[in-house]
């Protein structure tokens, strides 16, 4: 995940350091010594994430996450050492997160990296906001506002009481001690949470880190949003937490005040995500979706990809399409009817939502077509989610309550990438979104006529 970065610091070395290290991990770097230069760099190329000293002259990180509030570029505050006890304040104000020095350079990464993972979330509930509006359909995305359910996983039983009496003078939520096999454990599913704080530090921190991977794994806690607290002697736990599965991270221990800073802005995340996907699962108006397998349309699907593309240009990021065509479905339909069609249809949508990003648009556009379009993407992680989809299609028969034994299905894929995916030397690509889905067309055919269930990838993408 690559992105433009904006340091602030009015030391030069400081600067020069932080540009090495960020360009080495793919990022585009710029810098500014005051604030006023900052905002120049902004008015320029908005940046997608800002590091900046907390305290300068002109009034720091908090002055200038002030100043980019509308923009909702995210800010994260660099503190000097020996000023932990401002790291809650920080958050409090408003900043995307805070880092005091001396900082491990990996931990940095994995804080940008997740918050541009948050930051694409966001403009895609965004995305399909404005898609809605230009069909003449709106929705406005929910705050959460309800009491949530909080679940502490510390290291210990009295350790999960004290953070739990903790955490009550600081949240309205209510709060309950557990341990991991009351996640995953037998009658696990009947337990459902909004939010999760987990300690990851100790003997046990690897395997805590397991257990936060599962726990992204099973449907009942997928989207349940994670608070993972890791000790500073942790650094290299607390990165492979952001990194694969939990949604923040505590890096100096459990802090009541700071854990609740982050709760909150993760339970705002999450009734967002929530909005986001109730919006496929329910649909909007028949106008948008299918009604037979609740997908967004073609009606739907064809603006949003316009839009995805004006996105794509404006951050310099790819995007990829797939289409995807059920293979020899008319034999499933004659030789099973119509109604068990049906079923495999429907199921195989069920099967593109629950197995793809929430930011993922997945629509159904022809009879046993669909396509899927995903913000943000590399050609490799296109093609890895595309044939993962192949065999989840194959893997399990459908229509099993209608067909004794169920029907098997397979799926080809055609896939195109839009946007910026060569050399940093190239232009990004401008093809319009007709002349991307006939790559992806055209890729699909070659799979088809290599022998179907299988991917094929656009020639302009190889």
């Amino acid at each position: 995940m690559t992105g433009r970065v904006l340091i602030v610091d009015p030391v030069v070395t400081t600067r020069i350091v932080l540009k090495v290290k960020l360009a080495a991990a793919y990022f585009t770097v710029f810098h500014a010594a005051t604030i006023a230069e900052a905002i120049e760099e902004i008015e320029k190329a908005p940046p997608d994430v800002v590091l900046c000293e907390f305290e300068l002259e002109e009034g720091g990180a908090i002055h200038l996450q002030n100043r980019l509030a509308r923009q909702a570029i995210p800010v994260i505050a660099l503190l000097p050492e020996g000023a932990d006890h401002k790291r809650a304040e920080a958050l409090k104000a408003g900043l995307a997160d805070v880092i005091t020095r001396p900082y491990e350079d990996r931990t940095l990464l994995a804080r940008i990296r997740n918050l541009l993972r948050a930051r694409t979330a966001q403009e895609e509930l965004q995305l399909r906001s404005d898609t809605s509006a230009a069909l003449g359909f709106a929705e406005a995305a929910q705050e959460f506002a309800a009491a949530a359910k909080i679940g502490l996983v510390a290291q210990n039983p009295k350790e999960g009481l004290l953070w739990k009496e903790a955490l009550a003078e600081v949240l309205p939520h209510t709060a309950e001690v557990l341990a991991p096999t009351d996640l995953v454990g037998e009658g696990s599913a009947d337990k459902r949470y909004d939010a999760l704080i987990v300690s990851i530090s100790g003997r046990s921190a690897q395997q805590r880190l397991d257990f936060v991977s599962s726990l992204r794994a099973r449907p009942e806690t997928r989207h349940t949003a994670i608070l993972a607290v890791a000790s500073s002697e942790s650094a290299n736990i607390a990165i492979t937490a952001l990194d694969t599965g939990a949604g923040d991270v505590m890096t100096e221990g459990f802090e009541p005040h700071e854990a609740g800073e982050r709760l909150r802005r993760l339970l705002r995340r999450r009734a967002q995500e929530m909005a986001l996907r109730r919006s496929v699962e329910v649909g909007l108006e028949a106008a948008m979706t299918d009604p037979l397998t609740g997908l967004y349309n073609r009606r739907y699907a064809i603006p949003y990809l316009e839009k995805m593309s004006l996105a794509s240009r404006r951050s310099g990021r790819c995007f990829a399409v797939m289409l995807l065509d059920l293979d020899f479905f008319k034999h499933i339909n004659d030789n099973y009817g119509h109604a068990v069609g049906d079923d495999v249809l429907v199921e195989f949508a069920k099967r593109l939502l629950s197995n793809l990003r929430s930011v993922d648009l997945v629509s159904r556009i022809g009879g046993e077509e669909f396509l899927v379009a995903m913000p943000d993407t590399t050609l490799d992680q296109a093609a890895s989610a595309a044939a993962r989809l192949c065999q989840l299609t194959r893997a399990t028969p459908f229509s099993k309550t209608k067909v004794a034994g169920g029907v098997s299905a397979s799926v080809s894929v055609g896939l195109a990438l839009g946007g910026k995916h060569g050399d940093d030397s190239e232009p990004p690509r401008r093809v319009s979104i007709e002349a991307l889905l006939e790559e992806a067309d055209n890729a699909l055919y070659a799979a088809k006529e290599g022998g179907r269930d299988m991917v094929r990838v656009s020639q302009s993408a190889a």
